[in-house]
């Protein structure tokens, strides 16, 4: 009941492009992982008729494919699995740029392409969501559902991505309390960034193949001439 109106049952609903069930959120995860290979596909299709595939594939990437991709994956509770499936959609995605073939190392695609890994973009935006739950005003749907369930699967994989990040811990909860959103968006930032760049390098350390490589210090977009 809501407003002493009863809410008809359904078995699916979709609600800002996020399809809800009795499984959770699993089609929507298949879908957006669908997408992701579909812009693969049509980014292999325009970059055979241009000069520069780097620069039209990495901008097409970063900045249509992924925010539709990522559009709202920071409420839903993500395997480790199911991010790996994205991270190589990405890396195809970067060999097309590259013409790189299957054999060169994800951390030099990745260094040379200058992009995030989706486990950090879903970190990041999960933790900032977060922050705004605690700040948001108990009478919002989101507020109510997320302290009905506090201690939920969400809430649990929250608190994961934080000891990910190593020294994020209590600083950030605290930070997301009682700093502004944009001290809190920026602090949550930065330290997600650095674990990342911290795992590409041990990455390239645990690779006899990128000596060279490793006097690159972080990925970074590059001109090729």
């Amino acid at each position: 009941m809501v407003g002493g109106n009863e809410i008809k049952r359904t078995k699916e609903y979709k609600y800002l492009g996020i399809w809800l069930d009795d499984k959770g959120c699993e089609k929507t995860k298949h879908e957006r992982i669908a997408r992701a290979n579909q812009w693969v596909g049509r980014l292999g299709s325009v970059a055979r008729c241009r000069a520069n595939k780097y620069e039209v594939v990495r901008g097409l990437w970063k900045g249509v494919a992924v925010p539709s991709i990522m559009y709202g994956l920071e409420t839903m509770v993500w395997s480790r699995k199911e991010l790996d499936r994205l991270e190589v959609t990405q890396n195809k995605a970067g060999r097309i740029a590259l013409g790189a073939n299957r054999y060169v190392a994800v951390e030099a695609i990745r260094g040379d392409m200058g992009w995030s890994t989706f486990r950090e973009r879903i970190a990041k935006a999960g933790l900032r969501y977060r922050a705004r739950l605690q700040r948001m005003d108990d009478s919002k749907w989101a507020s109510k559902v997320w302290d009905w369930n506090m201690y939920g699967k969400w809430m649990k994989d929250s608190v994961k991505v934080e000891r990910w990040t190593g020294e994020l811990g209590m600083f950030v909860t605290g930070v997301m309390r009682h700093g502004s959103m944009a001290v809190c968006k920026k602090e949550i930032n930065r330290r997600v960034e650095e674990k990342g760049k911290e795992e590409w390098l041990r990455g390239m350390s645990e690779k006899s193949t990128l000596e060279w490589y490793r006097r690159k210090d972080q990925p970074r977009y590059e001109r090729f001439l």
